[in-house]
């Protein structure tokens, strides 16, 4: 049974891939011209289309995971504690600071500056459901880790995302550096989801948040 949730992890991640077919799809047959990122009927084009697919796959995924495996996602689970509520804020905290640092300021703020209303309104919209799939990434990934080794306090979600993520920002960005942010970045949402008792529906607008800002 862990290896089929394995595989559900790794079909999400399988669906954040999708963004490049749909970047290609729109650089060499719609548009017919070379990437620009300050084109902004492909920016739109690019966000709109990327959103649909990934919420598609998303949705496919919990169905599966629900019907063919038992397993729901989005189950109500414990109450937080107030002192897991303060190891979520530390988790926060740490990513708001590495953020900050890497962009020289407020994220949210440098973008919505950069970008102006509309497309800061698509780009976090976009965001939002790139949280959801990697959020899947680690809910699956915590469930297969926990049954095939027994152990439940160890973020095996996390560790995956860390390794996926970051492997491929390392990759697609042609800097280490990217990856190991990536890669930290992802272990600690894969915290943040133990310490949010693997409550998926809290879970998934404080992850937002943490990679958004």
């Amino acid at each position: 049974m862990s290896k089929k949730f394995l595989f559900l992890a790794l079909a999400a991640f399988a669906a954040l891939g999708t963004e490049l077919a749909v970047l290609l799809g729109l650089t060499h047959v719609v548009f017919n011209r070379p990437i620009s990122w300050t084109d902004y009927p492909f920016m739109i084009t690019h966000w709109s289309v990327t959103i649909v697919v990934w919420a598609v796959s998303a949705m496919a995924i919990l169905r599966i995971s629900e019907a063919q495996m038992g397993f729901d996602v989005r189950e109500r689970r414990a109450d937080v504690t107030p002192l897991q509520w303060a190891g979520v804020a530390m988790c926060f905290g740490v990513l708001l600071t590495q953020s900050f640092l890497a962009w020289g300021g407020f994220k949210p703020l440098i973008e919505f500056r950069n970008l102006g209303s509309l497309l800061f309104t698509f780009q976090y919209v976009y965001y939002g459901v790139e949280t959801l799939l990697f959020l899947l990434i680690i809910v699956l990934g915590q469930k297969a880790g926990e049954i095939r080794f027994g152990l439940t306090k160890i973020p095996y979600g996390g560790l995956l995302v860390a390794a996926t993520w970051g492997l491929v920002h390392w990759l697609t960005q042609g800097s280490l550096m990217a990856g190991v942010y990536s890669a930290f970045a992802g272990l600690v949402y894969g915290v943040a989801f133990l310490l949010l008792n693997r409550d998926f529906n809290k879970a998934w607008p404080i992850l937002f948040l943490m990679f958004a800002v």
